[in-house]
């Protein structure tokens, strides 16, 4: 017989001996249902009235609410526990989702016990029930009036053959939560994996928050669907295929969230191997022990995230506390132990059927203090326990299914029955209760001085540091705490309902709804959260104002609960409504004042400061925005303050009068001070994390897709890249965005810095559904061109837009050009034709060139319009330089310009100017900041100009627009002359200026240049063969080869090209066009110079070629071209044409080059031979 099985037979020997001594036992149950403390057996005379075996969330929770009853005095209460740290073990996959580090959730176990505890930092080997006795590693003997037992449970990584061995190697793909020393390894190896067959387990028996081995599985399926390495709309050809592989027989022990849950995966297209107990892992082989099957089943993985099995301590499991499952045999409603009165446990020890999370914990332990309590008074009156328990399931980043639940299991939802919803359906309102609560619990502590403040009236009454001083003598530090329950339970309702009731209905109104509007909302929002949370409000108040009180008069509720039920017993459920009024009035005052100043506040400073950056202006918006919001409100808190703070009955009208006559005027600020401690710090925490909603997952940011390389300053504030791999990384939450959300992102990354014209990525955060399908579709559709996923790459153009089908509007208007875009960068000429004339006729049709358009709607959506027309103002005079349609839009006769695209991305719009006003800056008396749109706009009227120059007999008009460019660039300020952001950043959009402008000087100089005369070539501009030489030719050949080189310069400024617009290809291009003819006729070192910069020049349109098939087509002329000046002699004829006409496909197959001559090696190596490009080819 092994040594367990005998150690088994002896243990269940023990037991049965015990049981059978009847009248032993009888006596000594009759001993301690008296509570006489057994004093006789000592050893070290080390003694407490209660003794808590664990210190984790179970253990720490009872031995500080026992403390906090005040009926201990020090050393009354000990913990035990041989750890050194203590674990915030739901933050694990917080660890593994890439959400959180493992460091931040851990703390010294001494830095989190009250001096007041007596701590034994040592294991415990062994209980003596009988004699009341707990046995210590180091061979003491602790005594105990109450015993409570939390040790938690074993994590048995060893249980699972090879399981060990896998997670200690660090380039296994084997990974698990269920441990802090393997939970940091889960969210690299989530990132590293792109193909293969992901495996995500949970064993049989008890397991830690049972649904945690889903969270982590739904939030690696959103990483991988955001990187395009699953589909989960065909999962038969996504690279990378999941399965579920669970012990149980279902997806989650209550059947109405299992069947939410068994949908979700079927909509993911999630396999699932029900009833499979994993119990070894191997060589990539995971096998698994099947409950209908005597087979083992082995199953291959790439990726393998598994739990390990879970189970009692040895030192419980062999005690005679344990039952025959090894946990601590309580009954499950009082939680108290079977045979010993004296005994309790809670937590993931206690045999409870009911999930072990600690959510269950919140709920066990004051049941555990109540009935402790009450046995040391003698009550045989025990509190009940229903077995509620909670699992907020992460279903996708930022998204969570608040599963709520008691015995039976049976839903016990609290927002189900408080609100009327359904708490199977993920949600971002349950994100936002832990977004906005925790943050505030961080500055409660100044709440108790202003309850204590406003509850006191009268001329002498103490001020601030009296009052701080008494609560300080009288209770300690932890009396600034009093009434903490009843505050978490106030805060959790109020600021959960506003906060969610306000975003919901704001998106049921439509999109941006004006000032007006948003404040109705926020009062109404402030109104249901108030009335929501006014019980605990009243039980709030009267806790941290009853130590004030005549010791007669004090009512001493020991928690929320304790007071609600009290209240409800002596005074009716209405007191719980006391003062509703005033404080619904507070509520909605508070919450209408933080909105609407916050707003305004932080346009001005955007617009009128230097505070420019996104943090910095929310932040001190907001802290402004909470100083108003006290001042606001504090005359309705004192108030509500007075009327909460008694039993009496007492009117609103009654108390502002009394107030009045004791006061005066300073009634309505007594506790201004503690207020806005309280208020000020937390607007700036609610405001920027919660309305704005910028962020976040669990803790929570929001996810964004972020490419290595450069990101768009106006969104940097938000984005954290955390790896330097050429692939996509989630940092954080909210992703509320259905289907093609990476496309979406990528188009943010990629398109939108250039052509910053639909509305900004934040407000499309906020709400999704604000594009219309055409838009969504046209906005994909570019942006699958960057995306490595060859079923993105073939995607087919959205040419429903084209037709009548969907409204004309603006938003139209911008789904055509974008389709324009797409279509002359793929060399679809016919449709990008058609798409722009269609663009063109319905902005004319609907009057988007005029500031009329759009009034009545959010400023940032008449922006997007304004930038709509100015944006198809643009691409029609690039695309008519380029060969497409020949006409340009004129400029309307006075139209606002653009404001900045730091303003705009952040949803803030200002003062632009006007095309009139920009025209007129050089007279202009004061100085006015242009945006790098409005300078575009300029660069491009001048490019009109030049294009627009037909009779060259009339010098004047070559002459006025060569002035024009000299203006334009002498003119620029020093912060855009580079096309640079501050930080060193590429401007998109100024670059794209840049661009457009020495495209003009181009234009403007190359047909009048030597260089146009020269082999080889036809002219760019129109004329054939340049204009007759004359003494200025070399003036014209040295202007456009120095605008050509600017135009290359302007590559190396940047350290990636994935950012640069389509348009570039050609502006590359041009500049070769005039660099080739001169690097004949220049001599060293300058023909060298020039040879750099063709090799910049070809490299660039190579590396834009893997985006763009406009760049391969644009490279492959440039290269002939080339042969043709440098090399005539081996070059193929063909038939050339004016520069307009080559930006566009033959149809006929482009020459294959031959060799060059061997003084033109560097050429021939830097072309290649692949130059066979058709029309189909794209």
């Amino acid at each position: 017989m092994s040594q367990s099985a005998v150690q088994s037979v002896l243990r269940n020997q023990v037991r049965s001996k015990v049981r059978s001594s009847i009248s032993f036992h009888q006596i000594q149950k009759c001993t301690l249902a008296t509570v006489a403390p057994i004093t006789s057996f000592t050893n070290s005379g080390k003694g407490h009235k209660v003794v808590v075996v664990g210190g984790g969330a179970a253990g720490l929770a009872v031995g500080h609410q026992l403390l906090r009853s005040g009926k201990f005095a020090a050393n009354d209460i000990a913990i035990i526990d041989p750890a050194d740290h203590h674990n915030y073990q739901p933050g694990w996959t917080l660890v593994g989702g890439g959400l959180k580090k493992k460091e931040d959730l851990q703390r010294p176990m001494q830095s989190l016990i009250d001096s007041k505890l007596k701590f034994y930092q040592e294991a415990v080997t062994g209980f003596e029930p009988d004699r009341n006795v707990v046995s210590l590693s180091n061979g003491d003997k602790i005594t105990y009036d109450q015993l409570v037992v939390a040790p938690g449970i074993k994590i048995n990584i060893e249980a699972i053959d090879g399981l060990s061995d896998a997670l200690q190697d660090p380039d296994s793909m084997v990974t698990t939560i269920y441990s802090y020393d393997h939970c940091c390894k889960v969210f690299p190896a989530i990132k590293r994996f792109k193909q293969g067959n992901a495996l995500f387990t949970q064993p049989t028996g008890i397991v830690k928050c049972a649904g945690a081995p889903q969270k982590i599985m739904w939030l690696a399926l959103d990483h991988w669907k955001q990187q395009g390495s699953y589909l989960p709309k065909t999962p038969s050809q996504s690279p990378i295929k999941i399965t579920f592989a669970t012990a149980l027989p279902v997806m989650f022990g209550v059947p109405k969230y299992s069947q939410r849950l068994n949908q979700l995966r079927e909509e993911r297209g999630v396999d699932a191997m029900f009833e499979h107990d994993l119990i070894s892992v191997k060589d990539k082989i995971a096998t698994f022990k099947s409950a209908n099957s005597k087979e083992l089943v082995h199953k291959p993985f790439d990726f393998l995230h598994a739990v390990p099995k879970m189970g009692p301590y040895p030192f419980i499991k062999d005690s005679l506390l344990a039952n025959e499952a090894g946990f601590v045999n309580v009954d499950e409603t009082t939680l108290q132990h079977k045979e010993y009165p004296n005994v309790w446990s809670l937590g993931d020890a206690a045999a409870l059927p009911t999930s072990k999370t600690a959510a269950a914990i919140t709920a066990q332990t004051p049941i555990v203090v109540q009935n402790v309590l009450k046995t040391l008074e003698g009550s045989k009156t025990l509190s009940l326990y229903d077995g509620y328990t909670s699992c907020p399931l992460t279903t996708e980043y930022g998204k969570v299914m608040l599963a709520e639940f008691k015995y039976g299991p049976e839903p016990k939802e609290t927002f189900g029955k408080l609100l009327g919803i359904d708490q199977a359906t993920p949600r971002r309102s349950f994100y936002y209760m832990k977004k906005n609560f925790f943050p505030w619990v961080y500055y409660k502590s100044m709440v108790k001085v202003k309850v204590r403040l406003q509850a006191q009236a009268g001329i002498n009454s103490p001020g601030l540091v009296d009052v701080c001083t008494g609560i300080f003598k009288q209770e300690g530090l932890s009396g600034f705490y009093r009434g903490l329950s009843a505050s978490l339970v106030r805060q959790a309702t109020y600021s959960t309902i506003r906060f969610a009731v306000y975003e919901d209905v704001k998106q049921r109104v439509g999109p941006s709804p004006d000032a007006f509007v948003l404040g109705i909302i926020a009062a109404c929002s402030g109104f249901a959260g108030g009335l929501a949370g006014n019980f605990a409000d009243v039980v709030n108040v009267r806790m941290q104002n009853d130590s004030a009180l005549p010791e007669a008069r004090r009512k001493n509720y020991r928690n929320i609960f304790d007071g609600v039920i009290r209240i409800v017993r002596e005074e009716g459920a209405a007191s719980l409504m006391k003062g509703w009024m005033a404080n619904c009035t507070r509520a909605t005052a508070q919450t209408t004042a933080q909105l609407a100043t916050y707003d305004v506040i932080k346009r001005y400073l955007m617009e009128h400061t230097g505070l420019q950056g996104e943090w910095s202006s929310q932040l001190t918006a907001s802290f402004l925005a909470g100083l108003v919001a006290t001042t606001v409100t504090n005359p309705i808190d004192v108030i509500k303050t007075r009327i909460m703070s008694t039993s009496e009955a007492e009117g609103l009208f009654a108390v502002v009068r009394t107030s009045f006559q004791k006061d005066g005027l300073g009634w309505m600020f007594r506790g201004w001070l503690p207020s806005f401690s309280r208020i000020g710090p937390h607007t700036p925490t609610a405001l920027t994390r919660g309305l704005n909603l910028d962020s976040s997952a669990l803790n929570i940011q929001q996810v964004q897709i972020i490419p290595s390389g450069k990101e768009p300053q106006a969104q940097r504030t938000q984005q954290n890249s955390s790896s330097s791999e050429e692939t996509t990384s989630i940092i954080g939450v909210d992703y509320n965005i259905p289907g093609d959300d990476h496309l979406i992102g990528l188009y943010y990354q990629y398109i939108h810095p250039a052509h910053p014209f639909i509305l900004p990525q934040k407000l499309f955060r906020r709400n999704p559904s604000i594009f219309p399908d055409h838009l969504r579709n046209a906005i994909c559709f570019i942006a699958s061109h960057h995306s490595p996923n060859s079923l993105d790459r073939a995607r087919e153009p959205p040419v429903a837009v084209l037709g009548y089908s969907v409204p004309d509007d603006g938003f139209k208007v911008q789904s055509l050009i974008l389709l324009t875009l797409a279509s002359y960068a793929r060399f679809e000429r016919d449709q990008g034709n058609q798409a722009l004339s269609g663009a063109v006729d319905l902005a004319r049709r609907i009057g988007i060139d005029s500031d009329a358009f759009g009034q009545g709607y959010d400023p940032v959506y008449r922006e997007s319009w304004r930038r709509t027309w100015w944006e198809l103002y643009t691409i029609t005079g690039l695309i008519s330089l380029i060969g497409g349609t020949m006409f340009r839009l004129p400029q309307p006769a006075r139209m606002t310009l653009p404001t900045s695209c730091e303003g705009y991305n952040a949803c803030l719009v200002s003062d632009g100017g006007t095309n009139i006003a920009i025209q007129q800056r050089f007279s202009a008396e004061s100085s006015f900041e242009w945006s790098s749109f409005a300078y575009r706009i300029e660069a491009m009227r001048i490019l009109s100009m030049v294009l627009d120059i037909t009779d060259e007999l009339v010098q004047s008009r070559p002459d006025a627009t060569e002035s024009a460019i000299s203006s334009f660039l002498l003119s620029l300020p020093a912060s855009k002359r580079d096309g640079l952001q501050k930080n060193g950043e590429v401007d998109e959009v100024m670059s794209c200026a840049l661009m457009i402008i020495h495209l003009a000087s181009i234009c403007l100089h190359l047909p009048r240049s030597t260089l146009a005369r020269l082999r080889g070539f036809r002219t760019v501009c129109g004329t054939d063969g340049g204009t007759p030489m004359n003494e200025t030719s070399t003036y014209h050949d040295a202007a456009a080869l120095r605008s050509a080189k600017a135009l290359s310069k302007l590559l190396t400024s940047r350290s990636t090209l994935a950012t640069l617009s389509p348009c570039f290809s050609c502006a590359i291009a041009f500049a070769a066009v005039v660099q080739l003819p001169a690097y004949l006729v220049q001599q060293p070192p300058e023909s060298d110079y020039l040879k750099e910069y063709i090799q910049l020049e070809l490299s660039a349109l190579q590396h834009l070629g893997e985006t763009w098939p406009i760049a391969r087509v644009v490279r492959s002329q440039i290269a002939q071209f080339s042969r043709e000046i440098i090399c005539p002699q081996q070059a193929v004829v063909v038939q050339q044409q004016p520069m307009q006409q080559t930006m566009v496909p033959s149809s006929e197959r482009l020459p294959t080059p031959v060799s060059s001559m061997p003084g033109d090696q560097w050429l021939n190596d830097l072309l290649g031979t692949d130059f066979g490009f058709t029309e189909t080819t794209f």
